[in-house]
């Protein structure tokens, strides 16, 4: 018998600590070049860096059966997870290492 999915390991990387010596912006140009392995949010959304500058980050996620409400509608919290990542990431563009 297979383990249920919520008992399976997150797919996806971690954060390597030692990419703290970068600036966020060249930390999000490893990722979008596929140097940094997609986290495990991105594994269970689909949610994929798009396009990533100075101040501003784009994402893309589909939307798929499992995510829509019952009646399929899109529910509000999946669109706040969408939005944490270019909100996130566009911040992180203009950080400074460490």
């Amino acid at each position: 018998m297979t383990e249920p999915i919520w008992k399976e390991e997150p797919r996806g990387g971690l954060f390597d600590p030692a990419l703290f010596g970068l600036t966020g912006i060249e930390q999000l140009r490893l990722f979008f070049s596929g140097h940094i392995e997609q986290p495990p949010i991105g594994q269970l959304t689909g949610m994929a860096l798009t396009v990533v500058g100075v101040g501003s980050a784009s994402f893309t996620m589909p939307i798929t059966d499992w995510v829509r409400a019952p009646q399929g509608t899109i529910p509000c919290g999946l669109v706040a997870v969408l939005a944490d990542g270019p909100i996130g990431c566009a911040i992180q563009t203009t950080l400074p290492p460490a």
